[in-house]
């Protein structure tokens, strides 16, 4: 595997632990009624989405894996 691939691959773990984090303790209403706790997971799932798109440039067999 790829240096680059396995660095958006890093990206891609540090932004779902992110979210994780934001969210935790979160109830539902409270994640619809605080701009920032849904602007920053919204960051992070951005963050997750480009470098799985940006993954397919660098392993292509590796980015389909993550397709269902």
């Amino acid at each position: 595997m790829r240096r680059g691939a396995l660095k958006l691959l890093w990206d891609t773990q540090l932004a779902g632990r992110a979210v994780a984090l934001f969210l935790n303790d979160v109830t539902i209403e409270g994640y619809q009624n605080d701009l920032m706790i849904r602007s920053a997971v919204e960051r992070q799932l951005n963050i997750v989405g480009e470098a799985l798109s940006q993954l397919s440039r660098w392993d292509e067999s590796l980015a389909n894996s993550f397709q269902r």
